[in-house]
C-alpha cells in the first residue's frame, strides 16, 4: 500500500483531486525552469497508448540526472492536521511511498529499447498546490516523516527552489546524449517527422497542439518557425480524435500544397492516421471551383492575382468543410481572406499567418531560418546593383550558386534583358526569376530583392528566407518594411 493510497482513503470524501495541473502561478514557476541548462520541461500530459494512459502534471528530463516524474495532490493543510501516522499502519519509507508505479511501467517499456532501466534512474516528486510550505510546517511529525519537504513542491515554493530541489538527486556516470529520442519515444503525439528524423515539438508548438480550436484560430510566426510542420501534426491529431471529420486545406501555390502534402504523409507513418478526410488545393483553384459550381463564367476580371470574389458568391455561400484551413494567409488577398471567414460563419476555421491577430491567436517566435552570410541592405541603383552583384556572386561561389532575384514584372522583364548581355550564357543558367505574389516554397543559395517598398511586409520576409546562404536586398527609397527587415534581419 503506498503512501499516497494511505491518505487517500482518509481523504476519500474530500480531497479535489485533478491529475492537470492548473494553478497558474506555479505553472509560471515551472516554465521559468526553461532558463536552467539541460532542461526538457513538459506539463499536462498524456503519457501512453491505447488502453494504457494516464495524465502527468509534469515530466523533467534532466540530461545530467535522468527523468523526474510529479504527482499531483490538492490535499490542505487543515485535512491532513488530524491525521496520525504510526510505523505499524505504514512500513513503506519514501522510496516505496513514491513509487508512482503505473507511470513508470509506462515510461519503462516505451524506452525499454532505447535505453537501459540503469541509465536512466526515474526520480519521484509531489506536487502539493492547494497546501503552502509554511502550511506543511505545522503538520504533525509523522506524516512529514512519511512526506519528506525535499520531495514536495508547494504552492509557494520558487523556480529556484525547484531547481534546486531536482539539483539534489545524484548525476549519472554518463549524461544522456540524445534527450530528443527519449523524449519522441515518449511522446509520439508531439513527434515530427522531417526528411526521416524525428524532431520533439518545441514548447510553443505543443501548446498548440494541445489547445481546441475555435471558431476561427491563427496560427501566427516568424518564417521557418515551423508553422507547417505543427499544422500537419494538428490535422493529423484532429483526425485521430475524429475521424470522420471533414477538413479542407488551401495554399498560397501549388509548391506549398506539395510541401504540406509530404509533410502530412511522412507524420501519417508515426501517428497511424488515415489522410482520406483531408483535401488539400490551392486558393486559385478553389475559387474557381466554387464559380464552377454555380455555372458563372468570369469576364474581363484576372482571377489568377487578384482571386475576385464576385457578388454572386457572396450570396450563394456555403461552408467549405468541417474544418477550413488557410496555409500561408498573409501570401494571399484580404478581401479573400475575409470571404473564408464569411463562409466559414458556421465552422471552423484555421489561418496559418492571417496578417491580423484573430480571438485565439498562437505565436512561434522561435524561427530555424540561419543564413552562412549577414544580409546585405544597400540603398543603391537597384538595376545596376543587382548586376553587379550576380557577376559577384557567379565569380565567387562555384559550389552552390543558384540565384533568385524577386521584383515586379517590369523590373524582371529590364533585368532579364540586361542580364543577358551582361554576363556569360552558360553561368545565365544559375538564374532564377519570380515576383513576390508568385514565389514557390523552395530553397535557393542566394536570393536579390528589389522592389521591397511595394509589397507587405510578410510576403518580402516570405521571400527573403528561401535563401540558404545570403541575402541581398537593394532599393533606392526606405520605408516602413525596410526598416522591419532590418531590425529582424540586419542585427
Amino acid at each position: 500500500m503506498s503512501l499516497f493510497n494511505f491518505f487517500s482513503s482518509f481523504l476519500q470524501k474530500n480531497e479535489p483531486f485533478s491529475p492537470l495541473l492548473t494553478n497558474t502561478d506555479l505553472l509560471k514557476k515551472i516554465a521559468a525552469l526553461n532558463d536552467y541548462s539541460d532542461l526538457h520541461i513538459i506539463t499536462n500530459s498524456v503519457l501512453g497508448e491505447h488502453d494504457k494512459q494516464i495524465l502527468l502534471p509534469l515530466l523533467i528530463l534532466d540530461k545530467e540526472r535522468g527523468l523526474y516524474i510529479f504527482e499531483l495532490r490538492s490535499w490542505r493543510d487543515k485535512e491532513l492536521k488530524n491525521i496520525k501516522i504510526t510505523a505499524s499502519k505504514v512500513d513503506q519509507r519514501r522510496n516505496d511511498n513514491l513509487a508512482f508505479s503505473l507511470i513508470e511501467a509506462i515510461i519503462r517499456e516505451k524506452t525499454a529499447d532505447i535505453i537501459s532501466k540503469e541509465s536512466l534512474p526515474l526520480h519521484k516528486l509531489l506536487i502539493l498546490d492547494s497546501l503552502s510550505s509554511s502550511g506543511y510546517d505545522t503538520l504533525d511529525a509523522s506524516i512529514q516523516e512519511y512526506l519528506p519537504k525535499e520531495s514536495l513542491i508547494f504552492n509557494d515554493t520558487s523556480s529556484a527552489e525547484i531547481f534546486q530541489k531536482i539539483q539534489t538527486f545524484p548525476t549519472m556516470q554518463e549524461a544522456v546524449e540524445d534527450t530528443n529520442q527519449i523524449l519522441c519515444t515518449l511522446y509520439p503525439q508531439y513527434t515530427i517527422a522531417i526528411d526521416n528524423k524525428e524532431l520533439f515539438a518545441t514548447d510553443e508548438q505543443r501548446a498548440f497542439l494541445d489547445t481546441q480550436l475555435t471558431k476561427t484560430t491563427n496560427l501566427a510566426g516568424k518564417a521557418k518557425a515551423g508553422k507547417s510542420s505543427a499544422l500537419a501534426l494538428k490535422l493529423l491529431q484532429i483526425l485521430k480524435e475524429s475521424p470522420k471529420k471533414d477538413i479542407l486545406v488551401l495554399c498560397a501555390h501549388e509548391a506549398s500544397k506539395e510541401n504540406l502534402e509530404h509533410k502530412l504523409q511522412e507524420n501519417a507513418k508515426n501517428q497511424e492516421v488515415s489522410l482520406q478526410n483531408i483535401t488539400l488545393t490551392t486558393a486559385l483553384e478553389f475559387l474557381q471551383e466554387a464559380y464552377q459550381k454555380i455555372n458563372f463564367e468570369l469576364k474581363n476580371h484576372d482571377i489568377q492575382t487578384s482571386l475576385y470574389i464576385d457578388e454572386v458568391l457572396l450570396k450563394k455561400r456555403k461552408k467549405a468543410a468541417d474544418l477550413l484551413v488557410c496555409e500561408d494567409a498573409q501570401l494571399l488577398k484580404e478581401h479573400f481572406l475575409d470571404y473564408l471567414e464569411l463562409i466559414q460563419n458556421k465552422a471552423e476555421l484555421l489561418f496559418i499567418n492571417h496578417p491580423k491577430e484573430k480571438a485565439l491567436n498562437f505565436t512561434l517566435n522561435n524561427s530555424f531560418f540561419h543564413l552562412q552570410e549577414k544580409p546585405l541592405f544597400a540603398q543603391k541603383p537597384a538595376l545596376i546593383q543587382t548586376m553587379h552583384h550576380v557577376q559577384h556572386l557567379l565569380r565567387t561561389k562555384q559550389d552552390k550558386r543558384s540565384i533568385l532575384i524577386c521584383s515586379n514584372e517590369l523590373t524582371q522583364q529590364k533585368l532579364q534583358e540586361d542580364l543577358q548581355n551582361y554576363i556569360d550564357p552558360l553561368q545565365y543558367t544559375t538564374l532564377f526569376y519570380s515576383n513576390y505574389t508568385t514565389i514557390e516554397d523552395i530553397s535557393i543559395p542566394h536570393v536579390i530583392l528589389l522592389d521591397i517598398c511595394q509589397f507587405k511586409t510578410q510576403i518580402v520576409e516570405y521571400a527573403l528566407t528561401r535563401a540558404t546562404q545570403s541575402v541581398a536586398l537593394f532599393y533606392e527609397d526606405a520605408c516602413g518594411s525596410l526598416k522591419i527587415l532590418k531590425e529582424n534581419y540586419e542585427s
